[in-house]
């Protein structure tokens, strides 16, 4: 989000934040210098909250329907942000963006991990990892690109464009096989085995 707090676009719809107009006092840009912070960090708790919430939901509903779940709260947290009119809305849609990354990524590494090959298992670990910075690289590019476009294009399109992501994720995580683990809990023994034959192959 760092690219866009520069842009003159995204300032005027969000006013709150904006630190750098000269007719604002010092004072005025100390107080939205405060809410610029508040309002870029709320990202963090969100993902927090998320993280912390696989502790729970991953056990009752499954590793697979939690990073289906997060990846659906990431769209709609996405979708928020681009059509927000006000901060608060924006603020809104930061955090449940925040959650659904926070059950995504707390959970594909454990599933990863319980699911892979002993010998396969720290890189496929770490391709989610480089994933996410690839993500990261590719969203400062962006947002670098769009700098020049002088509409509101500039700070809807990299916001919007997280979607393709997380749609992607909604659109195929249902078919990859449950966590065997979570199965045999559930009672479902005969449904373990070949979930685990397809996590080995």
């Amino acid at each position: 989000m760092s690219g866009l707090l520069t842009l003159d676009t995204f300032m005027e719809m969000f006013p709150e934040m904006d630190t750098v107009s000269k007719s604002l006092t010092a004072a005025q840009k100390a107080d939205n210098s405060n809410v610029q912070g508040v309002v870029v960090s709320i990202y963090e708790i969100g993902c927090m909250m998320g993280a912390l919430g696989t502790l729970w939901a991953g056990d009752r509903f499954g590793r697979r329907k939690v990073v289906f779940g997060g990846a659906i709260l990431m769209t709609i947290g996405a979708v928020i942000q681009c059509a927000a009119f006000g901060l608060l809305q924006f603020i809104v849609g930061r955090i449940i963006t925040g959650i659904g990354n926070g059950f995504v990524t707390a959970t594909v590494p454990m599933w990863q991990s319980e699911c892979a090959k002993p010998h396969r298992r720290g890189a496929m670990v770490m391709i989610e990892g480089a994933l996410i910075v690839f993500g990261l690289a590719l969203a400062y590019w962006l947002e670098f690109a769009l700098y020049f476009v002088s509409s509101q294009v500039n700070w809807h399109f990299p916001i919007a464009f997280q979607c393709v992501f997380s749609v992607t994720s909604v659109a195929f995580i249902l078919e990859l096989p449950e966590w065997p683990r979570w199965l045999v809990k559930k009672g479902r023994i005969e449904e373990s085995s070949p979930a685990m034959a397809e996590h080995r192959e």
